[in-house]
C-alpha cells in the first residue's frame, strides 16, 4: 500500500524538482484498520511535505518504515523543508489551522491525520530534524495479530 502511494505521488513530485525516496522493510508487515483510510494518512502527509518543500534548496521526502516489535509498524516521513516554528507546535492537528497562504490549503491533513490513526489505536508524532531542515513525522499502526 505505501508502495502504491509512492507511485502515484512519485513521478508528479519529480516534475517540481522533489525526490521522493520510500526505504521499506524487507518483509510484508499487514496492519489492523482500514487500508483506504491509511492510504489518506499518506497522501495527506506527503501534500504537507510537498508545500513545506516551496523554497526549499534541497527537495527531499523519505519514507521509512520498521516493526516495533510484533506489535507495531513505524513509518517516519522526514523532508528537507522549512520545519515547524515552536508557536505552531501546540496548534498543528488543530482542524482548519494552516500556515499557508495557498488559498486552497483548509488546514485539514495532520487534523485528518491525526483522527485516521487514533481511531486504528495508532500514535502521530513529529521532531523539526536536528539540521535545521525540516521535519519528520513518526506514525506508529498496530499490526495484525495471527
Amino acid at each position: 500500500m505505501i508502495q502504491e502511494t509512492v507511485q502515484i505521488f512519485k513521478s508528479s513530485y519529480a516534475k517540481l524538482g522533489i525526490k521522493l525516496t520510500y526505504l521499506p522493510i524487507d518483509k510484508n508487515l499487514f496492519i489492523q484498520g482500514d487500508p483506504a483510510k491509511i492510504q489518506q494518512v499518506f497522501f495527506h502527509l506527503l501534500a504537507n511535505s510537498k508545500t513545506a518543500l516551496e523554497g526549499a534548496k534541497k527537495k527531499e521526502i523519505t519514507i521509512r518504515t520498521q516493526a516495533i516489535g510484533s506489535q507495531f509498524l513505524s513509518l517516519k516521513i522526514q523532508d528537507t523543508g522549512i520545519g515547524i516554528k515552536e508557536e505552531y507546535r501546540t496548534k498543528i492537528y488543530d482542524a482548519f489551522f494552516t500556515t499557508h497562504t495557498n488559498k486552497d490549503n483548509r488546514g485539514l491533513g495532520l487534523s485528518v491525520v491525526t483522527k485516521i490513526v487514533k481511531a486504528h489505536h495508532g500514535s502521530v508524532n513529529y521532531e523539526n530534524n536536528i539540521d535545521g531542515n525540516g521535519v519528520t513525522f513518526f506514525i506508529r499502526i498496530p499490526l495484525l495479530r495471527k
